[in-house]
């Protein structure tokens, strides 16, 4: 069964920073609302914390990465 919100609560959770939000159930006890894009990001960043644990982590630099994504940027526009 999947129930359905009300769209007081759907407009709540579309204006709540990073699409989560936590509501109060009837009986008190509290949850966490998310849309599917906050899902993923939680998975992503789960994913990531488990390979860090693992130690499947390299080096980075910041300014390859800005780099790259404003090549990116540079041939979606042209």
């Amino acid at each position: 069964m999947i129930p359905k919100l009300s769209t007081d609560i759907e407009k709540f959770i579309a204006a709540a920073p990073g699409g989560a939000a936590q509501v109060q159930g009837a009986n008190g006890a509290m949850y966490w609302v998310m849309t599917d894009e906050a899902m993923r990001v939680r998975q992503y960043v789960h994913e990531g914390i488990e390979q860090a644990d693992r130690g499947e982590v390299a080096p980075w630099n910041s300014d390859e990465i800005k780099a790259a994504g404003r090549q990116l940027k540079k041939d979606r526009s042209a």
